[in-house]
């Protein structure tokens, strides 16, 4: 592994190469995504969601009892995730946070059914009663070495042959200056589809899809145009799939952008007391 100081100078050199590649003391971005069926408000999570209240309301009817459901915006919110990422100094780090549901009370309704078999409980599950289930995932690229943090498990696994370590340019300074240029919150951006990114692009902005989909993705300017660490960093960006005989979107759009601000050190520093593998 490199040590660090010259980790950090192949870095800058490598990504500071391009014209279209600049390297910004530090920068970080906010963004919302949401993964739902093309002409529907429905996407894959929520239909997962959706089966375990859609089981507590059968129960219910063995009390003749009218269904619950838990608020449309708390199952709405499970197409949608919050994506932050960060870079400063050669160090880079996305963190997604997002969440499912649990039927709380069905689980309480579960337990007495156990507790008196062949009578039902005195009382029927309530449906509208959900908690959030956190969904996090969060990844840190540093000294060389790629990690990816389970907090969940408090787990920390080590990549230092990762594709992401690798720096590969996206476009050619003829490419950049022929695509389209738009602004997202007053930041310059630049518009591209699948047909101009590279195959570890593509992947780095959802699109995985090997045929019968599109991508339409304005790249943020600011910093480096490759396919390196955390970057691109889409502004905004649509990608369109096939999923079980549907179209799947997932939308992008920033919500906050900021360069040249000083990030706290414990940013892009590893969990205390995780185990490493």
């Amino acid at each position: 592994m490199l040590k660090p100081v010259v980790w950090l100078v192949s870095l800058a050199s490598s990504i500071s190469a391009h014209a279209a590649s600049p390297v910004p003391p530090s920068a970080y971005q906010k963004s919302l995504e949401t993964i739902q069926f093309k002409g529907e408000s429905v996407g894959p999570a929520q239909q997962v969601a959706r089966l375990a209240f859609a089981q507590c309301n059968l129960f219910r009817q063995q009390y003749g009892v009218a269904e619950l459901w838990p608020e449309p915006a708390l199952l709405a919110g499970v197409d949608t995730r919050q994506i932050e990422r960060f870079y400063a100094d050669g160090m880079a780090r996305t963190l997604v946070k997002g969440y499912t549901l649990a039927a709380t009370d069905l689980q309480r309704w579960l337990n007495e059914s156990k507790a008196t078999p062949g009578s039902l409980p005195k009382t029927a599950p309530d449906c509208s009663v959900a908690s959030k289930q956190p969904i996090v995932t969060d990844s840190l690229w540093r000294d060389g070495t790629l990690y990816h943090i389970d907090h969940h498990a408090k787990r920390v696994r080590q990549q230092q042959r990762a594709a992401s370590l690798l720096p590969t340019e996206l476009l050619t300074p003829a490419q950049l200056a022929a695509l389209p240029k738009h602004t997202v919150l007053s930041h310059a951006c630049v518009q591209v589809s699948q047909a101009e990114l590279p195959l570890p692009a593509r992947a780095a902005l959802g699109f995985v899809a090997p045929s019968g989909g599109t991508l339409s993705s304005c790249l943020w300017q600011a910093v480096p145009l490759q396919a390196y660490l955390n970057f691109p960093w889409p502004l905004e960006s649509v990608v369109e799939t096939n999923m079980a005989g549907k179209t799947l979107l997932q939308r992008q759009h920033s919500i906050e952008l900021n360069t040249g601000v000083a990030l706290p050190a414990e940013t892009f520093a590893l969990p205390v007391g995780y185990q490493k593998k």
